[in-house]
């Protein structure tokens, strides 16, 4: 595990999917709102290709996804959530779900190129939509102190989040909605 106090990269991506299966209850809405692009072909194709629109700066992608490929998915982003939770717990994480995430990852190809300032670039090559997602987030938690890694304290949130506070004390994903009903939550119980 990479726990280097050097500067670390938020797993942005990987955040987003872990927590896109998850209900939220956004400020000011008495509701949850369960909105999962997963559990339809064509808003999981219009969420992979915002998710790789950003990460290949490319505006113009358009991703279309098989019934099967969905299925697949689902059960990816579960090895996902179960890895983040054993990251977040300091537990071990199921050699089952780690299995999923890099066997998925072994079928991608990379290729790395020089640019005009002479950078290197590097480009993931598959056409499987769910080896690429594991490859870009394999990618982005061997680049990520995992002590930063927490989950929502507030019980009736589940959300993943990166504590990029300097003393590492976040509580919450957010101040608002979680951080603020949970302080009016305990008001009100004294």
């Amino acid at each position: 595990m990479n726990t280097n106090r050097g500067r670390s990269a938020v797993p942005t991506l990987t955040l987003k999917i872990a927590n896109s299966g998850l209900a939220r209850r956004p400020s000011g809405d008495r509701r949850r709102t369960f909105n999962d692009p997963f559990t339809m072909k064509e808003a999981a194709g219009a969420f992979l290709s915002q998710l790789f629109a950003h990460v290949t700066r490319r505006r113009d992608l358009c991703v279309a996804i098989s019934s099967n490929t969905l299925s697949r998915l689902m059960g990816w982003r579960g090895a996902l959530c179960r890895l983040l939770d054993a990251i977040v717990l300091g537990v071990k994480p199921n050699p089952a779900d780690l299995e999923i995430i890099n066997s998925a990852a072994r079928r991608v190809r990379r290729v790395k190129c020089l640019t005009s300032s002479m950078s290197v670039e590097e480009t993931v090559l598959t056409e499987d939509h769910v080896a690429r997602l594991s490859a870009l987030c394999i990618d982005e938690l061997s680049r990520c102190d995992y002590r930063r890694l927490k989950k929502c304290a507030r019980q009736e949130c589940a959300m993943y989040f990166y504590d990029q506070t300097r003393s590492r004390s976040a509580r919450w994903h957010a101040e608002d909605p979680c951080g603020w009903r949970s302080r009016d939550e305990k008001r009100r119980s004294v």
